[in-house]
């Protein structure tokens, strides 16, 4: 019979670890460096190994997508992104800065 052995992770690779005091299975991406040097890393947390795997596939194909979605990204950021990546037809610059002014005056958005 041929054992499988378990192989070590590589590195660059994401990690999935218990956390006793939560009772969940966490898995960590790592996305690099930040500005301020230090590392930038997306967490997902499970009740199982495999739900963690499931989310850690789909945090992968968003991050594939160019979405780095964060819980405290506004409408304001959102509108801007949008602004500066512009629409696949494209919009008119007037438009664009037009958007953009409406934006400054919204309160906490």
């Amino acid at each position: 019979m041929a054992e499988t052995a378990a192989r070590r992770r590589r590195r660059g690779e994401d990690a999935i670890y218990f956390e006793a005091t939560k009772n969940r299975y966490i898995g960590a991406v790592s996305l690099g460096f930040g500005g301020d040097g230090k590392r930038d890393r997306r967490k997902v947390s499970g009740r199982t190994k495999q739900e963690v795997r499931d989310k850690l596939k789909a945090l992968h194909a968003e991050l594939d997508r160019g979405l780095r979605t964060s819980f405290t990204h506004t409408v304001r950021q959102a509108v801007n992104d949008w602004l500066e990546a512009g629409m696949p037809g494209g919009i008119a610059k007037e438009k664009a800065n037009s958007a953009a002014g409406l934006t400054a005056s919204w309160p906490n958005a």
